[in-house]
């Protein structure tokens, strides 16, 4: 009886999730996690199919669908985060979460990825959500697109603002001619994200100079 009491208040104290929510959860579910994992076990499946044959071209499936699943790991990761209420404690999952995401993609690529900041930040659960994505975006970019061989991540707290910087040494591009592009190597969608939250993103690029991404947001979202 008791527990059952317990339970009752419990979930009486929990925020109901609208309609309106449950519909965005559900295609971020979609659009990120279920179409990596289709990617992954299809990935696996090619490699059942060639394991006697082409042993090399298993191995690459498998280290691809490695990081299918990876990211799909991440993009859940984030989502819980969006969907519990704001606590301090979210400042622990940003820093925890980004140290594993780029230890992971160190280990998975073979280049160096320094991370370095603050070991705490106080955020709201927006910004700890947007500040996961971007992160992972960006990695991807420089290890997909960059070619670079040395990543630095950097997170700290400066006022009412959290700031986020990833630079590579990559190959870099030209900022403007690649904002043009509908997708922008996932550049499009992570200034979405930061103006969504009354932040801006900068970018610093060039040519056979790498790149710099500068994600600048308020601590507790748009104001």
């Amino acid at each position: 009886m008791a527990r059952k009491k317990t339970l009752a208040n419990a979930r009486r104290g929990r925020p109901r999730l609208t309609d309106k929510r449950l519909n965005q959860v559900a295609n971020v579910l979609h659009d990120g996690p279920c179409q990596q994992l289709t990617g992954a076990l299809y990935l696996l499946q090619a490699a059942l199919l060639l394991v006697d044959r082409e042993p090399s071209t298993v191995k690459e499936s498998l280290r691809a669908a490695e990081t299918h699943v990876w990211q799909s790991l991440q993009e859940i990761r984030a989502i819980l985060v969006h969907l519990r209420a704001p606590t301090d404690d979210d400042s622990k999952v940003v820093v925890l979460t980004l140290e594993e995401l780029t230890k992971q993609s160190q280990l998975s690529h073979g280049i160096i990825i320094d991370h370095s900041g603050d070991r705490e930040v106080t955020v709201k659960s927006s910004v700890a959500n947007a500040l996961i994505r971007t992160t992972r975006e960006l990695l991807n970019n420089a290890l997909m697109h960059a070619k670079a061989n040395r990543v630095t991540v950097k997170l700290v707290q400066s006022g009412e603002q959290v700031v986020l910087c990833v630079e590579d040494n990559g190959i870099g591009f030209d900022v403007k001619a690649v904002e043009q592009i509908s997708r922008g190597f996932g550049l499009v969608s992570i200034k979405a994200i930061a103006e969504q939250l009354g932040g801006r993103v900068t970018i610093h690029s060039e040519i056979g100079r790498g790149t710099c991404v500068i994600v600048e947001l308020p601590r507790y979202g748009r104001l």
